[in-house]
């Protein structure tokens, strides 16, 4: 279930651009896990805090979608494939009139999208905060990102245990 076929088609864009990532570094499993891990946390996260701003009791709201588990696959690969080219454009140039402009080479890796993605959620949260439901939709991404970025610590070995291990 999503909200709307926007929502639906930005989770299957991120997951692919940046899932594809991940997957080819650390392998389908370890991707499961991380996206799976991201999804309960955050979940659990929002049965245990979520409460209807009209209801006196608490009630959990319908996580539609699957970003927080997204997000978790964001924070993970942050760490392992930041460095991958999601896409680039050549320098190119167009006639408009008499005048011709210049476009610049413009190359965008996996960290800048998480960026981009993380600071879109911050800016959710310091502007409409306020808002109980806005709150643990960004809240719950957020969750989702960190409990990717723990998970993925926990799943690879850093370059300095795998140097270790050979000696």
């Amino acid at each position: 279930i999503h909200a709307n076929v926007t929502h639906l088609l930005s989770n299957m864009m991120f997951f692919v651009a940046i899932g594809s990532g991940l997957e080819a570094r650390v392998g389908a499993k370890s991707t499961a896990i991380v996206y799976f891990a991201g999804a309960i946390v955050a979940g659990l996260w929002i049965v245990l805090t979520a409460v209807h701003p009209t209801v006196a009791h608490p009630l959990v709201i319908p996580a539609r979608g699957a970003s927080a588990a997204i997000s978790a696959v964001m924070g993970a690969a942050l760490i392992v494939s930041r460095h991958d080219i999601m896409f680039a454009f050549k320098r190119f140039t167009f006639s408009l009139g008499s005048r011709t402009f210049a476009v610049p080479a413009i190359t965008v890796r996996s960290w800048m999208l998480v960026v981009m993605y993380v600071g879109q959620n911050v800016l959710g949260l310091l502007t409409q905060g306020d808002n109980p439901i806005v709150y643990h939709m960004v809240m719950a991404h957020l969750i989702g990102f960190v409990t990717g970025l723990a998970v993925i610590f926990l799943l690879v070995p850093s370059e300095s245990d795998a140097q270790a291990k050979a000696e």
